[in-house]
């Protein structure tokens, strides 16, 4: 009897010692995110957090963006080669924004041919050139090749809305084998200086460096009579002005193989040179509030 009381009694404990092994591990496992964290920092363990980041082309950096869930990843971040997370390609005044599409957004120069052969070569399915913030030239003869090189490579060429061709640049919009333009595109025209500080009226009317530009025109597909109004046109403004107008009126002087697409309307005007420039540099600065949504700045 005795025997079977101390059995009992050691069964007992036996059970009471299992449930209070349970209850505490219980509530071990019920530990807050937080204190996880706590404790790993106390037991000198590394917590690692990972996020998923995109390249933003308006800031030109890199921003984080929230994970999707597993079921809408495949739908919403599809992505194809011309998407990828590597900022856009730059070739000096050239960034390629697509497999099939390079924007002009600075000054050329007498480097722009080597940097845009070179573009050409390493994305040679480029067939648009689109004019983002195109200030003109400081350097007219490489200009005109580089309208020639246009036109040979077969690209067409766009302003888009908010986008400008002014000066230098105007000279290679009108190379595209197909031009267009949206309403809100703005162009900027000027007669040129050379480093000395003359302009055209310094020199014969069939002087060379006058011939330059009209020969240009027409190989581009102005008429005689077109080539020699426009450049009157470009000379009437004098080199500290410059006259701005928006797709209406450049379509009058290169014909109806430019096409105009609908968006916001844009107004014709004069505006003052906003910048100093050097004598032999024909180009046109964007004026402030323009140039702050060109670069994404507005509001």
């Amino acid at each position: 009897m005795h025997r079977a009381k101390i059995f009992l009694a050691a069964c007992t404990m036996a059970l009471f010692a299992i449930f209070a092994f349970a209850v505490i591990s219980f509530s071990t496992d019920q530990t807050s995110p937080a204190e996880d964290h706590s404790a790993a920092r106390k037991t000198g363990v590394q917590v690692v957090e990972t996020w998923v980041e995109d390249w933003d082309p308006v800031k030109r950096c890199w921003i984080r963006v929230d994970q999707p869930s597993a079921a809408c990843s495949s739908e919403v971040h599809r992505q194809t080669a011309d998407e990828t997370a590597a900022p856009p390609a730059r070739f000096g005044p050239f960034v390629v924004l697509n497999s099939r599409v390079a924007g002009l957004v600075g000054a050329t120069d007498s480097e722009s041919l080597k940097h845009f052969g070179r573009m050409m070569t390493s994305y040679p399915d480029i067939d648009q050139l689109d004019f983002i913030d195109a200030p003109g030239t400081i350097n007219d003869i490489s200009n005109l090749k580089l309208g020639r090189l246009i036109r040979a490579s077969g690209l067409s060429t766009h302003v888009p809305n908010n986008g400008s061709a002014r000066s230098g640049a105007v000279d290679l919009f009108i190379a595209g084998v197909r031009r267009t333009m949206d309403k809100g595109a703005r162009f900027a025209v000027h007669c040129w200086s050379d480093y000395y500080g003359k302009g055209p009226y310094d020199y014969k009317k069939h002087d060379p460096v006058n011939e330059m530009y009209l020969n240009y025109y027409m190989e581009m597909g102005m008429s005689h009579d077109k080539a020699h109004q426009f450049y009157d046109m470009t000379n009437s403004v004098p080199h500290s002005s410059a006259l701005w107008f928006g797709p209406e009126e450049m379509q009058k002087w290169i014909g109806t193989s430019t096409t105009i697409n609908p968006a916001e309307e844009t107004q014709r005007h004069r505006a003052g040179d906003r910048g100093r420039r050097e004598p032999g540099q024909r180009s046109i600065p964007c004026p402030a509030s323009a140039a702050d949504v060109l670069m994404g700045k507005s509001g």
